[in-house]
């Protein structure tokens, strides 16, 4: 029968006395228990803790990998993962964790995830990593085995939820899994630094981190709190630009790092990673534009698809001008990446530059609404990516969204506002 929560709870107690008391193998013994009686992938990873504490290695093998067919099972892919690959760092050979990993994605195959034309680049790769048919055969077959074919499809269910897997093919997502890295970071460590160049991303697998931005002024501004499942780092080592935050752990955490080399391998063994690559940049810019974005982050994300349907993504070197003062606008513009300087030209040569705009800020739309020429010129700073869409499109998409129509036409008013304010102090 299987045990109540309490009756799981009271084991876990037990287990932690024992270990306070340095009988470690004990403590094992009892995680290992409240495991049994649920498909508990943390008792297993807590069970193999104080079996290696011990000594028992063998034993400590075993929960690890039923560990990982917990994850799996609960459809918690990351962990799953995670787990997967600490063991392949120190058993490259072992079947049932390559087992596990090649039965989800010929599952995928069952289910229709993968067309046929890529099975046999699976069954290449699958041969590359030493991953056989009986190998996944023994996932079932194992010791202790939890996983069904519905826990299976529950597998396959997590993974669209994953950013840049629900892009992949079953192939392109086993190699890319092979070349993970599984990286620890204690409390304070510094992951990955602003400014600094991006050579890798992260999947955070355990713990919590914050994403924080320095500002102009010196002063550090938290951006985000990450937890296990979240990516980040993958904009600046994908599209080749500096870091736009650092990423500093807060607890003890656990990570998968994708590194450059990595994606570039992939690239020349799949020539359709590309296009694969090109979709996960795309949304991944528009996701961190529209949050960074005081106008837009309001609108929800089940009206938003209309709109980023409709933005054309454009590249801008630094120096080149975007909107010119006194001609026609063709679009409202949404930074991605980089900074846009508008400066404004008035009677008697007078020039104003305001306030440098960033990842997130809207221009154009002063033009656009009154339906006049621009009032101010915008220079990309730095090497910039914008998302742009048409005035005919805009039109449709605000004639849907009133509400988004409004906070836009505020937006034109406010800086108008300014700008006739300082073409009044200019005039005295």
């Amino acid at each position: 029968m299987m045990a109540t929560a309490d009756e799981r709870r009271d084991v876990r107690i037990a287990a932690e006395k024992a270990a306070a008391v340095g009988d470690f193998e004990h403590a094992g013994v009892l995680y290992e228990k409240a495991a049994l009686s649920a498909t508990d992938g943390r008792a297993r990873m807590r069970a193999a803790e104080y079996f290696l504490k011990s000594g028992n290695h063998d034993r400590a093998l075993a929960n690890q990998v039923a560990a990982a067919r917990d994850y799996a099972a609960d459809g918690d892919f990351v962990r799953s993962l995670a787990v997967s690959k600490r063991i392949l760092a120190k058993d490259p050979d072992n079947s049932e964790i390559r087992g596990l990993l090649a039965f989800t994605f010929d599952e995928a195959i069952l289910a229709g995830d993968i067309d046929e034309a890529t099975t046999s680049d699976l069954d290449r790769v699958k041969r590359s990593a030493g991953i056989t048919d009986r190998d996944a055969e023994n996932v079932l077959a194992g010791p202790g085995s939890s996983l069904s074919s519905e826990q299976a499809d529950q597998i396959l269910a997590r993974l669209p939820e994953m950013p840049l897997f629900k892009f992949m093919k079953g192939p392109e997502a086993l190699a890319l899994i092979d070349q993970m890295r599984l990286v620890e970071a204690d409390v304070g460590r510094l992951v990955v630094r602003q400014d600094e160049p991006g050579n890798s991303f992260y999947i955070v697998t355990d713990g919590r981190l914050e994403a924080q931005i320095r500002t102009q002024e010196g002063m550090e501004r938290t951006l985000s709190m990450l937890m296990p499942g979240d990516f980040f780092g993958e904009l600046s080592c994908i599209l080749g630009t500096p870091r736009t935050a650092s990423v500093v752990a807060r607890t003890r955490s656990e990570l998968l790092e994708i590194s450059n080399l990595a994606i570039q391998n992939l690239a020349r063994d799949f020539p359709q990673f590309d296009r694969v690559l090109a979709s996960f940049s795309r949304e991944r810019l528009i996701n961190s534009a529209f949050e960074s974005s005081a106008v837009l982050r309001r609108v929800r994300k089940a009206s938003r698809s209309e709109l980023v349907e409709s933005l054309e993504l454009i590249d801008y070197e630094a120096g080149s001008t975007i909107i010119e003062q006194g001609k026609a606008v063709d679009g409202l513009y949404l930074i991605a990446t980089g900074e846009v300087l508008p400066r404004s030209r008035f009677r008697g040569g007078r020039r104003i530059a305001y306030p440098t705009m960033l990842a997130g800020d809207l221009f154009g739309e002063i033009s656009l609404v009154l339906q006049r020429p621009a009032t101010a010129s915008c220079v990309a700073v730095t090497d910039c990516k914008l998302f742009r869409i048409t005035a005919n499109a805009l039109g449709k998409v605000l004639r849907k969204h009133p509400g988004l129509s409004k906070d836009i036409k505020d937006l034109a008013a406010e800086r108008m506002t300014r700008s006739n304010r300082i073409a009044g102090a200019l005039r005295k």
